[in-house]
């Protein structure tokens, strides 16, 4: 966190240690909540929003919305990524094992050129079903 001059304090040092556990895994406020109580703290809930919206303007953390629209944060320790996310289970998983960028432009460009109109790409998930979710279809 020194290299985005952001303060150390118990409650973001816990919150960056539990988000950047496992990069495929994303968590919201009340997940976060928990596993701090799990540490033995009980943080005020408006405490933790504050020290996540800190986090998340110092690019410290990432906001991630799965498909119900809950905001759930990731690690923010690589350059901008997409990810798939399971419309029946909500699982996120980051989409980095290839340049999303260089294929995403090539399939919108005719697309932008013939509607004039400029894509956003920071905004761009992949929606469907998971390997275990599929099994349950």
């Amino acid at each position: 966190m020194k290299d985005k001059k952001l303060r150390s304090s118990t409650y973001r040092d816990y919150i960056v240690d539990i988000i950047s556990v496992d990069k495929c895994f994303f968590l919201s406020i009340p997940q976060i909540q928990k596993e701090i109580e799990k540490r033995g703290l009980r943080p005020n809930k408006t405490t933790i929003y504050r020290e996540v919206k800190t986090l998340v303007e110092k690019g410290v953390i990432n906001e991630v919305f799965d498909n119900s629209g809950i905001i759930k944060y990731e690690y923010s320790d690589k350059k901008h990524h997409h990810h798939f996310i399971c419309l029946k289970c909500d699982k996120v998983i980051p989409l980095e094992c290839f340049n999303t960028e260089n294929l995403l432009e090539s399939f919108f460009l005719p697309i932008e050129k013939k509607y004039n109109f400029k894509i956003d790409f920071n905004f761009f998930d992949l929606k469907g079903y998971c390997s275990l979710c599929m099994r349950n279809l």
